[in-house]
């Protein structure tokens, strides 16, 4: 693993990454305020295609918009997935009066956020919006990723080139949909590597961080550094790793990993991704050992794909990623039986040559972009969601005043901001043990934005947050400012629930209002009234999550909390904290089984490796600084 960078410590290192792909792809342009790379040539009377997740994935995503491919890409960080909010303004750029297509790689951030995204979407008048999840890895076992699913891989830039394809040639929604789901279903994808990335700005690979053995090859890993399924010591040789890899595709009678369907005679496309530390002359080694090990098993690739599509910064790793196209073809006939009963092997080789103007897809094709986007995002951002004082997008009844002293209202904020920053070490260490090592500085981003407005104008400024003591528009405000500044699942899960929570708090006051209180009567918060808040806050949460006690992630934490607060009818904070520190503890003797820790290897797990959740951590850090803001002690 190499810790050297010349962007060692680069706070808009994703910006400035998408601007020289726009420099060197002038088909594309920037949105800087939304951090969104569109295509120019967009057309309203094509469906618009648009992917993303989280960045350090390069080419992926934005390498690959431009006619005929995407419509636009929307980037998160690194290895985070982008806001609910970027998604929306990605469907404002590129308005189409046919449909919008979203296709989304199965990890739980880009689920939760593309997701709220297209109902808010739907909510907003837009029908013609569908989801394609993208499940290639056939890594984890249906046991294992029972609840979580199977992950993506580089197959998801392959449904995004047949895809974009269909849709550059004036195929219909449903059209465009069915053939999304038919690709998805007819791919298979497996992923190795001689060690981890190392993400630019963390600790260097001599303090341990994620670095494997000499000697060593992990099999079976995700796209975030996510520990391969299996460890295979001593790394093997090429023709050995290859033959295993293409066994865990294509072994039909494993009960656990039969995922890909195939008959002898099938037509298939290959592609050899290189996860961005293979040179490309190894790389190209690769799809030789790989075509040669197909031979073997009685099959020619139609179509053979090499290069970079979607990587893990600089991962020394390569994966391999079959395309059934007899059986997409047969899929795509079996959905679309009254307009596409004949389609064919060569109709779907047909869009994955259909020219575009991208630079990532190989073969490219200069077109000269002529189009413009009939409609762009407003530079400051705005998607049309905020309420007229800019501050979220909940509307607020005015007459709510004071519902909580100012000064305790914002010491308990800030408590608790400063707490989850603190933490960071510590969840970014925890984190790196499963994957990625990002939750602990997404906490402390999503922390220091609220402290930031917090200390926006003084304690004595109306305009701070939280310094009308109207705690309906500070919970509100907070979700507005951690759903920009936080992201991943995480981000998610905080912005779902604390949008949740102001909703109920501004219920249970139109509710008191309407039955005739006067103001003064509903002008105070009581404990009773916040810990049924939190209950209802927990039930929306649990509409847009299937996590749950037990699984193993921050709703351990977060469930244990608000039991506590419930029984005690919010009178024992202090004891609702320790239930919540103890739960966040003991989860690290939980099977994971949601989030990327579900996709850890069985061997780890049954060693006793595993460090407490850190998601389960954050929030027993929160909870805790909450307390100590309004001077409870535990």
């Amino acid at each position: 693993m190499s810790d050297r960078h010349f962007f060692g410590d680069a706070p808009d290192l994703v910006l400035r990454g998408l601007r020289g792909v726009a420099a060197a792809n002038p088909a594309t342009a920037v949105i800087p305020s939304l951090r969104l790379l569109i295509s120019k040539s967009h057309r309203r009377d094509r469906v618009a295609v648009i992917a993303g997740g989280g960045s350090g994935h390069e080419p992926g995503f934005a390498g690959f918009v431009g006619e005929g491919i995407l419509s636009a890409a929307v980037p998160g960080d690194v290895f985070a997935s982008p806001s609910a909010k970027q998604v929306r303004g990605a469907i404002a750029a590129v308005p189409s009066d046919v449909g919008t297509v979203l296709v989304v790689t199965n990890y739980t951030g880009d689920n939760l956020h593309f997701g709220l995204a297209c109902q808010q979407a739907r909510a907003s008048g837009i029908d013609n919006i569908a989801m394609v999840m993208v499940t290639d890895d056939v890594a984890v076992t249906r046991s294992r990723g029972e609840l979580v699913g199977r992950r993506a891989l580089a197959g998801c830039i392959v449904v995004s080139k047949i895809v974009g394809a269909a849709a550059a040639a004036g195929l219909g929604f449903h059209e465009v949909v069915a053939i999304g789901e038919a690709t998805n279903a007819s791919l298979g994808s497996i992923a190795a590597t001689l060690d981890h990335a190392h993400v630019p700005g963390r600790a260097g690979a001599s303090e341990g961080h994620g670095k494997l053995p000499d000697g060593l090859c992990e099999l079976g890993l995700g796209l975030h550094n996510e520990p391969g399924v299996f460890t295979l010591t001593p790394a093997p040789p090429s023709a050995v790793l290859v033959d295993k890899m293409l066994d865990l595709i294509l072994d039909r009678d494993d009960p656990e990993r039969g995922f890909y369907e195939w008959e002898a005679g099938d037509a298939m496309v290959l592609l050899v991704n290189n996860m961005g530390g293979l040179s490309v002359l190894e790389c190209c080694a690769f799809v030789d050992e790989s075509v040669a090990a197909l031979a073997k098993r009685g099959i020619t690739p139609r179509r053979v794909y090499s290069g970079s599509f979607m990587t893990t910064l600089n991962a020394p790793g390569a994966g391999i990623t079959l395309l059934n196209v007899t059986r997409l073809a047969a899929a795509v006939r079996t959905r679309l039986p009254a307009s596409h009963a004949a389609f064919s092997v060569q109709d779907v080789l047909a869009l994955l040559d259909a020219p575009h103007s991208t630079l990532g897809w190989p073969a490219t094709v200069r077109w000269d972009c002529t189009g413009h986007v009939d409609a762009m995002v407003e530079a400051d951002g705005s998607d049309g969601d905020e309420t007229s004082d800019g501050r979220g997008s909940l509307l607020l009844i005015a007459s709510l005043q004071k519902t909580v002293p100012p000064e305790t209202l914002r010491a308990a904020i800030r408590a608790a901001c400063e707490s989850l920053r603190d933490a960071e070490p510590d969840l970014t260490r925890w984190d790196t043990v499963l994957g990625d090592g990002d939750c602990g500085l997404t906490c402390k981003s999503g922390a220091q934005a609220v402290l930031a407005a917090l200390d926006a104008g003084g304690d004595d400024d109306a305009s701070s947050l939280g310094a009308d003591g109207n705690a309906v528009r500070a919970v509100a405000r907070v979700a507005a400012v951690v759903e920009n500044a936080c992201g991943g699942t995480l981000g998610a899960i905080f912005s779902i629930f604390l949008a949740a929570l102001a909703a109920e708090l501004r219920r249970a006051a139109m509710a008191a209002a309407a039955g005739g209180a006067p103001t003064t009567a509903v002008a105070m918060m009581t404990p009773a009234a916040a810990a049924v808040a939190l209950d209802s806050a927990l039930a929306a949460l649990f509409e847009r999550t299937r996590a749950r006690k037990g699984g193993r992630t921050a709703l351990d934490a977060m469930i244990a909390f608000v039991e506590a607060m419930v029984a005690s009818g919010g009178a024992d904070i202090g004891g609702a904290v320790e239930t919540s520190r103890r739960a966040a503890w003991a989860t690290k003797d939980l099977v994971p089984r949601l989030g990327r820790a579900a996709y850890v290897g069985e061997e780890t797990v049954r060693a006793g490796g595993m460090p407490p959740d850190p998601g389960a951590m954050a929030v027993a850090a929160i909870v805790e600084g909450l307390a100590r803001g309004l001077g409870v002690s535990k």
